[in-house]
């Protein structure tokens, strides 16, 4: 442990404290309390308020989870925390937020792992395309996303030094 850096040893006193690879390990984790915690008082605020489901989306290890909802049914709310839910960023509002925000080198590897999003996302086939939808949802800081059943609308959650922390999603049925 001391030699991979999980754990370090004090020449003073001789005893062992946590390294910096441990808290190198748990750190998406606390970040997600840290944002769980702030968001979800939000979250249940705007729900309550539209009467309508509220998610909070994150971009973890190349792909998009969504790590809460708020449910607003029959006139109760319900609040999950306890999610890890997988899907593509190019189904979703949340994940074309959290895609638009990615640096250059993370959107190629996402890219490369899920090809253009083609008929999912405005027929694009090509860089160019793709980075011209992810320049206006920047340029807008929102994404709709219309379906023929629900309506899709994401923002972006900013986070220290205004980095792209999460993205807050509503689902709206469409008229």
């Amino acid at each position: 442990l001391l030699k991979l850096g999980y754990v370090k040893k004090c020449e003073d006193t001789k005893k062992y404290q946590l390294g910096d690879r441990f808290s190198e390990l748990f750190q998406p984790y606390i970040q997600r309390n840290i944002l769980l915690k702030h968001a979800e008082p939000l979250m249940k605020k705007l729900t309550e308020r539209i009467k309508e489901s509220v998610v909070l989306a994150v971009f973890f290890r190349g792909e998009r989870y969504t790590i809460a909802t708020v449910s607003y049914e029959n006139q109760v709310l319900t609040v999950n925390l306890n999610q890890f839910e997988k899907k593509c960023c190019y189904d979703v509002a949340t994940g074309r937020i959290l895609l638009s925000y990615l640096d250059e080198e993370e959107l190629k590897e996402y890219i490369r792992k899920n090809g253009y999003p083609g008929k999912r996302w405005g027929n694009i086939r090509n860089l160019s395309q793709l980075k011209k939808e992810i320049e206006k949802i920047r340029k807008e800081k929102i994404a709709i996303r219309d379906g023929k059943e629900v309506i899709a609308v994401a923002v972006p959650v900013f986070g220290t030094q205004d980095k792209v922390v999460a993205s807050l999603g509503v689902y709206l049925p469409s008229l």
